[in-house]
């Protein structure tokens, strides 16, 4: 039996999900992106492109939504976009990162049409979403969660459920929280080392060996001493998610002054034109010294 799946955002996360399914004979895939660049991607592909979400969500039972912004998602999931389109028998599932309440109101949306909606967002990167491999933090009513089980399923199988639409989104910003602060220390704590007159490589070494080991100093730190910049997670991006995070501890009033600190080296970052570049280009903010050799 063939199923029929709608992609919303085919961005790198979104995108190659969608490429990977539309490989598989049991699916049906749409797509649907503002960004024509986005769309060429999919030319040698089996997809097919939708002209707007409206037509993509009629024509789909399941739809996959992957947006980079909160006044995304909520643009999405109103009556101007696509919640009048909606059936009972839809399933949607959301991989965006974005906040809890805007969450909330995607789920609230979808749910008076009589469809199911699961916050789905994302761990990992893009080789990971296309193979297939990437973590699910999955939050919904267990007969959404069973209802979405075929496309979730798809998308991978390293799944976790976290509790209701708001956990999982919470999930999602805590654990980019770590990430991000974690980069911006390492980083800080490279500079100190570097300044002492450590060889690069050794300190890279001595870094993935000890307490300072993390997925950024074995992953990304290698990826930043070869200059290799390529954009794998966003400047831009990581910013958003950490405002997003500051701004939910203050609600839940939590502490968050480490990542507060962290979040003003992506600012700074981002005034500096590197918005749109791998987060590893914030060594051009934190460790100065080092700009002319590894920009």
């Amino acid at each position: 039996m063939t199923r029929t799946a709608g992609f919303i955002g085919a961005g790198r996360m979104g995108g190659a999900i969608a490429r990977r399914i539309a490989d598989d004979p049991a699916w049906e895939v749409l797509v649907y992106d503002p960004s024509p660049e986005a769309l060429r991607r999919f030319n040698d592909s089996r997809a097919r492109i939708a002209a707007s979400p409206r037509e993509l969500a009629e024509c789909s039972t399941y739809v996959v939504s992957s947006l980079p912004l909160p006044e995304d998602v909520d643009r999405l999931y109103s009556e101007a976009g696509i919640a009048n389109a909606l059936r009972p028998d839809n399933v949607l599932v959301d991989l965006s990162t974005i906040d809890p309440y805007t969450g909330r109101r995607a789920a609230d949306a979808v749910e008076a049409t009589g469809a199911a909606f699961v916050a789905s967002p994302l761990g990992m990167g893009p080789r990971q979403a296309a193979d297939g491999t990437l973590p699910l933090y999955l939050g919904g009513t267990n007969a959404a969660l069973e209802r979405a089980a075929p496309v979730l399923d798809a998308i991978s199988k390293n799944q976790h459920v976290i509790g209701g639409v708001e956990q999982a989104y919470a999930a999602k910003l805590a654990i980019n929280y770590v990430s991000m602060s974690n980069l911006a220390v390492l980083l800080e704590g490279f500079g100190i080392g570097a300044a002492a007159g450590i060889d690069h490589d050794l300190l890279c070494k001595l870094m993935q060996d000890g307490g300072a080991r993390s997925f950024q100093s074995d992953v990304r730190l290698p990826w930043i001493l070869a200059g290799d910049f390529t954009p794998r997670f966003g400047v831009d991006l990581a910013q958003k998610d950490m405002r997003l995070a500051i701004d939910l501890a203050a609600r839940y009033h939590a502490p968050a002054s480490t990542g507060a600190a962290a979040l003003q080296h992506f600012s700074s970052a981002q005034r500096a034109g590197l918005g749109g570049s791998d987060i590893g280009a914030l060594w051009n903010v934190v460790c100065a010294d080092d700009r002319a050799e590894r920009a």
